[in-house]
């Protein structure tokens, strides 16, 4: 079990927040309130291997913080937990909801090797959600291991 971890850099002129680790009741974002955050703050979730309940509620709490003070959110390279979190809590992403998702991994299955990966899916380039892809270890084509409608229902019915 690694706790979350998290630190702002600036990329542009925007700040972007990167977690790793385990969000749970270890999360503690008190000293970002001490960081000057201009308006979005990008979220980069790739890090993010497991999210309960009480990790919820606390990012629930930092959202409705960052939105109440005028800052957009918005969430990049989402980890399948956070992805299973934005299907069920429709205002996980805070205030524009779904929309405010950059992109997502999404994981892939390689039958010739049995490996899994993860493909990272843009919403900005990525018209269509691919059905399949190629092994990064044996370079077969892979499917994707889970119902795409179900994994990106967040995106197709926001």
């Amino acid at each position: 079990m690694k706790d979350l971890t998290w630190r702002i850099s600036r990329q542009g002129s925007e700040a972007v927040m990167i977690l790793e680790g385990e969000f749970n009741d270890t999360a503690d974002f008190r000293s970002l309130q001490q960081e000057t955050l201009d308006s979005p703050l990008v979220v980069d979730f790739g890090g993010v291997t497991r999210i309960n309940s009480t990790g919820l509620r606390v990012w629930m709490n930092l959202v409705t913080k960052l939105n109440e003070s005028g800052v957009q959110v918005c969430l990049d390279r989402c980890s399948p937990p956070i992805v299973g979190q934005l299907n069920l809590i429709s205002n996980f992403a805070g205030e524009g909801g779904p929309g405010r998702v950059r992109s997502v991994f999404a994981p892939y299955h390689c039958a010739s090797c049995d490996q899994e990966h993860m493909e990272l899916v843009d919403r900005a380039s990525s018209a269509d959600i691919p059905e399949t892809s190629f092994c990064l270890s044996c370079g077969s084509a892979t499917t994707f291991s889970d119902l795409i409608e179900m994994y990106f229902s967040f995106w197709m019915n926001p």
